[in-house]
């Protein structure tokens, strides 16, 4: 998992990007959460880099396919 949660003090957490060894940088404060605050703000960055990769996939797809249906046309037009 890219996201963790680390204890921090006084009973609350850190909510940290394994990438960086960092906070996470969500546009929202990701240190010194009540432990299920963090726990949804890790839900909402797993649906959110979920929906973003389906996003991606769907691009990369409809890219390829023009770029197919253009080869198609030339080898049509030769």
């Amino acid at each position: 998992m890219r996201y963790i949660v680390v204890p921090s003090r006084l009973g609350l957490v850190n909510v940290i990007d394994r990438a960086t060894g960092l906070p996470v940088e969500a546009g929202v404060t990701a240190v010194l959460l009540e432990p299920h605050e963090a726990r949804e703000l890790v839900r909402w960055l797993l649906r959110r880099a979920h929906a973003e990769g389906i996003r991606a996939h769907a691009e990369g797809s409809r890219a390829r396919a023009e770029s197919n249906d253009a080869g198609e046309c030339s080898s049509r037009a030769a």
